[in-house]
């Protein structure tokens, strides 16, 4: 996943509450994504579906 993550043109996150819940989804994958979206290396799509109240989360996918 990895690999596939740093080479891809296009990211597309689908943003559930088990993505959520994840660390490593989170901490890891999302961050790496961001960097490269910010880098001008891929383009990043969001995605949300309906999970329950996580103001925290959603501030980080606002970004």
């Amino acid at each position: 996943m990895a690999q596939a993550l740093d080479e891809a043109d296009i990211i597309v996150l689908l943003v559930s509450s088990s993505f959520l819940d994840s660390d490593y989804r989170c901490d890891i994958e999302m961050r790496r994504a961001v960097e490269r979206h910010d880098r001008g290396e891929a383009r990043l799509g969001k995605r949300s579906s309906r999970w329950s109240s996580k103001s925290s989360s959603r501030t980080v996918l606002m970004r």
